[in-house]
């Protein structure tokens, strides 16, 4: 089961979800799942213009190889090409089976070629701002078909807005995160020795010769790949320095021959020029720094021309002892006006290039592979969705590479962010400015490759960067270092409660009924304020209103949709408020309260030892089958400690030893409301009829998530007419530390409230 909490934005309201299938079996599983819940969903083997939605599976088929892989993801892009042309907001999700972790372990195998899907889901989310989009990776070695057909719908309808998450072999669910990493300790073997062949797709222009410049004091040969034919340069355009100047002796040139030329033609022989005195300068820069360098004209995306050229070059200098793959073309477009062509320039060269390179040297004793990526895979970028796509397909595959081959050779996907030259021109250079990234300086990024190759193999994918990743690269729970709300003003958050989703419910029944327990609520109201202004943790939960209750009818079947309409309120860097309402399908207010995020409070004093206490008149096992109505997960109660009218004690436990999911709840929903189960039961030892609780001043915590030990409660109150009493119930830790406080819980007796005289209570 995925976490507990709201569906994917816009997954019941958008219109009509189609669940694209071609090859996995999975897609009418899913679908059907989702038709259970109440989603509009179909599946289909390819996106039509009516869908306003899609969920993209195909990359669940058992096909693996290249070739099969490269086709899934370009359907993929069709898929979002198609979607992109709705102006109203849509949702876009994909689904691929690179071990449950984005082959971050290595995992992945074969499957590592698929990996792009996600890049492709995040770029969606930069270019689609009022959208959703989701980027799934389900662990499928040993799990059954069913099982991964469940827990996709239910990521879909509890995973809420978390863009990047794995669901592992063993049922859990994460999300990605990122996280600052020192260099690794210096290696004691050098990866790179006096004469070693290195062979470098790209290398012979932009950062890819220039990170090259400091490898060259090991004296390795450096093969050179590149796409440019090299050709003599003619004496007249020698001296012409730029590409105006070049292209006016061009023309010049033609005139005197009586040729017409097309200014588009003129342009292509103008950059043919500039290319070949980039790479004459390359090349030489790389010999006066200490390397023995050739290069080799050649398509990396051909795969029997790398096999020539790789076949010479080990026939001339020996066996091929190091890859680097820095090769790439840009093609950038958004997905409502890429291409085919453009997405095949752009995909092939990184994906197909690194394929070739792999299997011309898969004899080669190679002790080093590096291949060249970006950070538009690893965070996605608006127009890039093949750059996105291609990149996080070579670093899933780096990974892979690097667990199949052990530590005889150091394997880095090196994410790189934009450098100050090569692809980046100074009109994008300002646009990366204005977005407050700053781009490396040619001399850093040459030292920081420096250092990745002279380091212990630590981890296969690291991303090289000047300054912090973007926002939308940290998961919606993350802390962020500025900004306290990043989200819209007032975001809504859908739920679906069924015996599907929550489980759990059942033992919450009241009237035949499974009710949603106030505690629950809270739950609710607190993550979704934490997705709201997700810089800022929760501290507190005040002013909870039970407006009207939460019967789930149809439990077995659809269940309930409910909502969490938000509104932050006092936002600010340090703290804000977010006001929080529950509503059902017709809009009808069911609970209120206001969640208020920041630093941490100081915990309250513990109340004062009870009076007049008295063992409780009954046992653990008679409140629950003759006064409660808490049964299974619900029945937390461990111990019942003393009573009076102005307090009690008692011992419950937590949602982890109530084997509930392990997931990342903001509050331990179980052990709170075990405190209130108490209260309730104090209220009844007090008014002669077990009361409801209707209203909450506040819930402050003080410690978040889950439990681990068993907690004592400490209730103190007082009775304030014949039908009602207020409590204040505080969570003690194991340790003695206060975990959390309810403050002002006012207890109701309600008409037809049960009497627990048969429990003995006076």
């Amino acid at each position: 089961m995925s976490a507990p909490g709201f569906c994917i934005p816009g997954l019941f309201t958008v219109g009509r979800i189609e669940v694209i299938d071609r090859g996995s079996k999975l897609g009418a599983a899913i679908a059907a799942r989702l038709v259970e819940s109440g989603v509009d969903a179909h599946a289909v083997e390819q996106a039509s213009a009516d869908a306003a939605g899609v969920v993209f599976v195909s990359g669940l088929a058992e096909e693996t190889s290249v070739a099969g892989a490269i086709e899934v993801q370009l359907e993929a892009a069709r898929a979002a090409r198609t979607l992109a042309q709705r102006k109203a907001p849509r949702v876009f999700v994909t689904v691929q089976g690179t071990g449950g972790d984005f082959g971050l372990s290595g995992r992945a195998g074969e499957r590592a070629w698929t990996a792009g899907l996600a890049g492709l889901a995040k770029t969606v989310v930069a270019e689609w701002p009022d959208s959703a989009a989701k980027a799934i990776d389900v662990a499928l070695v040993g799990s059954d078909p069913d099982v991964v057909a469940a827990r996709v719908a239910s990521e879909l309808l509890l995973g809420g807005r978390d863009v990047e998450v794995g669901l592992g072999r063993s049922g859990g669910r994460g999300v990605v995160h990122h996280r600052a990493a020192p260099y690794a300790q210096p290696s004691p073997d050098a990866r790179i020795r006096a004469g070693s062949l290195v062979v470098v797709s790209g290398g012979a222009r932009g950062v890819t010769a220039a990170a090259l410049s400091s490898l060259c004091a090991y004296g390795p040969h450096l093969a050179l790949l590149g796409r440019t034919e090299l050709v003599e340069e003619e004496s007249d355009t020698r001296p012409a320095a730029t590409d105006a100047d070049l292209r006016r002796v061009l023309l010049a040139r033609a005139k005197a021959a009586g040729v017409t030329v097309l200014p588009k033609e003129l342009a292509r022989q103008a950059k043919s020029i500039l290319d070949g005195r980039e790479i004459a300068e390359s090349v030489a820069a790389l010999r006066r720094a200490g390397a023995q360098v050739s290069y080799h004209a050649v398509d990396v995306r051909d795969p029997d021309a790398v096999r020539t050229v790789i076949d010479a070059c080990r026939q001339k200098w020996g066996p091929v002892r190091g890859v680097v793959h820095g090769a790439g073309v840009l093609a950038d477009a958004l997905l409502a006006a890429q291409s085919d062509a453009q997405f095949d320039a752009v995909f092939a060269t990184k994906v197909q290039g690194l394929k070739n390179l792999l299997a011309a040297t898969a004899e080669d004793p190679l002790e080093l592979l590096l291949v060249f990526s970006s950070v538009a895979g690893r965070f996605g970028n608006s127009g890039q969705s093949a750059y996105a796509m291609a990149n996080e397909v070579i670093s899933c595959v780096a990974a892979a590479e690097r667990s199949r081959r052990g530590p005889r050779c150091l394997v880095r996907s090196l994410a790189w962010g934009p450098w100050s030259g090569g692809m980046v021109t100074p009109g994008l250079a300002k646009l990366f400015e204005k977005a407050g990234v700053q781009t490396i300086a040619l001399d850093a990024g040459a030292r920081a490759l420096a250092r990745e190759v002279a380091s212990e193999d630590s981890w296969p994918q690291v991303i090289l960067m000047n300054g912090e990743p973007p926002a939308t690269a940290r998961p919606m729970r993350s802390e962020r270092s500025a900004g306290a709300v990043d989200a819209a003003p007032e975001p809504v958050f859908d739920l679906v409660v069924n015996s599907s989703t929550y489980p759990l419910l059942d033992g919450h029944r009241i009237g035949g009924a499974p009710v949603v327990p106030a505690v629950l609520a809270v739950e609710w109201f607190c993550r979704a304020a934490a997705a709201a202004a997700p810089s800022l943790s929760v501290a507190a939960c005040t002013d909870l209103k039970v407006l009207k209750g939460v019967p789930i009818e149809a439990f077995e079947r659809r269940g309930a949709r409910l909502h969490v309409h938000t509104r932050v309120v006092d936002a600010g860097a340090a703290r804000a408020r977010v006001e929080c309402r529950l509503t059902d399908d017709q809009a009808v207010p069911r609970y209120s309260a206001t969640i208020e995020l920041g630093a941490g409070q100081h915990p309250a004093a513990m109340p004062p030892p009870l009076e007049d206490a008295k063992p409780w008149p009954w046992s653990v096992e008679r409140a629950y089958s003759e006064v409660l109505f808490h049964r299974g997960p619900f029945a937390v109660i461990r111990a019942l400690g003393v009573v009076s009218d102005t307090g009690a004690t008692a011992e419950v436990v937590g949602a982890r030893a109530m084997a509930w999911p392990d997931v990342s709840f903001c509050t331990d929903v179980a052990a709170m409301d075990g405190g209130v189960q108490v209260a309730v039961l104090w209220g009844a030892h007090v008014l002669g009829r077990l009361p409801l609780p209707m209203s909450l001043g506040a819930y402050r915590i003080y410690r978040s998530g889950p439990v681990d030990a068993a907690v004592k409660i400490l209730v103190s109150g007082r009775r304030t007419s014949s039908f009602r009493a207020v409590a204040r119930v505080a969570y003690v830790g194991a340790n003695g530390d206060l975990l959390g406080i309810m403050e002002d819980l006012e207890l109701y007796l309600s008409t037809g409230a049960a009497r627990p005289s048969q429990a003995g209570v006076a």
